[in-house]
């Protein structure tokens, strides 16, 4: 149980990995107001079988994500309903929340993969910043629970890179740099087929080629 009462679980992905995601409750497996089919319910654990070697870290991603996917995207609307019985401390409407959001989390972990931690502690980081976002999460405010969910997930992460890498600690505000000049780079390699050049990255982030 986390500190805000949500009951979790670890799912193992190997030896030395383990996700806490909520735990499915009774609105995972009935008929519930706000979906017209509930998905089915989450395996408690997630264990190598006797016969096979421990899961490696592309088995153990894929696992979380065909777990997470059997949750539904919300609509605009199922996010305002959810967010009104949240704040009366309905937690099995934060739980909807968080787990519809998952994939979300998995999404932009990927873009700082290779920054110092293992992708699936990035997604564990994630997770913890998606978790807050969801407790303050105002609509009234204007906005969706992505656009301003992403902004807590990724301070989470940029955090943990910071404090958690076992290479250079590197303060938060290059994590995000060097994350902003990595998909950049990404991005040129698809249209030119090839690796950008210094000069080509320089002028697609508006900056000298000293700071690339």
């Amino acid at each position: 149980m986390d500190h805000r009462g949500t009951r979790t679980r670890k799912v193992s992905l190997g030896k030395r990995h383990t996700i806490a995601v909520p735990v499915p409750t009774e609105a995972h497996t009935k008929s519930v107001d706000l979906w017209k089919q509930s998905p089915p319910p989450v395996p408690r654990e997630v264990e190598p079988t006797p016969d096979r070697a421990p899961y490696d870290g592309d088995t153990a991603l894929k696992l979380y994500l065909r777990e997470i996917s059997q949750f539904p995207l919300l609509t605009p609307q199922e996010e305002i309903t959810l967010a009104a019985k949240i704040k009366r401390g309905d937690k099995k409407a934060r739980d909807l929340m968080i787990n519809a959001n998952l994939r979300l989390v998995v999404k932009i972990a990927h873009d700082y993969d290779g920054l110092g931690l293992p992708l699936l502690d990035l997604i564990n980081e994630g997770n913890i910043g998606l978790m807050k976002a969801v407790g303050r999460f105002d609509p009234a405010k204007g906005g969706k629970l992505s656009t301003y969910g992403s902004w807590w997930i990724k301070q989470s992460i940029k955090r943990a890179l910071a404090n958690q890498s076992k290479t250079i600690r590197l303060p938060v505000h290059l994590v995000d740099k060097i994350s902003k000049l990595r998909r950049t780079a990404l991005k040129l390699q698809e249209i030119f087929g090839r690796e950008a050049t210094d000069e080509e990255l320089a002028e697609e982030l508006n900056t000298t080629t000293f700071r690339v």
